[in-house]
């Protein structure tokens, strides 16, 4: 079994978990903090790759499901995005990260995703904006479980315990994933940042599918 796949069981069964009826209730919040930590145990290897590949994927799998109509994504690709991590961790976050932005998206959303270099890291920007979603409400969305106050809304309580455990992992790899609602330019804006790799694309170390100067404009059809 490989990284990924490992990664997605264990999310898988993280979200099974909280998902039980009998489980998802404010009063178990401990129990769910200890389970994440225990989880994220299993064969913890850094390696080498392109945060920007694994963004491109998890764009590109949008398309297996229903969105809102009307949202684009500009992504502008950076190939010198090479990153050290737990690539089984990542990909796992920044998928269900994008999937759960778009799902809570509304008609004309704009998303704009980039990374860039910063001394020794790759920081990952995702801003929101458009549309017509209010968005201090989305802000408050994507905050812990811990602010639900209607537990019958099932979709809501998953988006925010998966953002739990995106953060969760986001710690593992030594950063935080940050949620920031701007209220001048009345967007929301995900940052993450990750440890820099010593190789380089053109040193033929790293493996990528994806030509120079990519950029992915994705848009909904749904």
């Amino acid at each position: 079994m490989n990284n990924l796949n490992e990664g997605s069981i264990v999310f898988s069964e993280y979200i099974n978990t909280i998902s039980n009826q009998n489980t998802c209730t404010k009063y178990q919040g401990k129990s769910l903090n200890y389970f994440v930590p225990e989880s994220i145990k299993v064969k913890e290897v850094n390696t080498t790759f392109m945060i920007d590949e694994v963004i491109s994927d998890s764009i590109l799998r949008l398309s297996r499901i229903e969105v809102p109509r009307g949202i684009q994504i500009l992504f502008e690709m950076n190939h010198d995005s090479i990153v050290y991590a737990r690539r089984d961790m990542i990909c796992c976050m920044v998928r269900n990260l994008i999937i759960n932005i778009v799902k809570f998206s509304s008609d004309e959303e704009k998303i704009k995703i980039s990374s860039e270099i910063v001394q020794d890291k790759v920081r990952v920007s995702i801003s929101i904006s458009g549309g017509s979603t209010n968005k201090n409400d989305f802000y408050q969305l994507f905050q812990d479980y811990e602010n639900i106050v209607n537990f019958n809304k099932v979709d809501e309580i998953i988006a925010r315990i998966e953002l739990l455990l995106c953060r969760q992992f986001a710690e593992a790899n030594n950063t935080d994933l940050s949620v920031i609602y701007r209220e001048e330019k009345q967007d929301l804006l995900f940052t993450f940042s990750l440890s820099k790799g010593i190789a380089r694309i053109h040193d033929n170390k790293v493996k990528s599918n994806i030509t120079a100067n990519t950029s992915i404009h994705w848009h909904s059809s749904f």
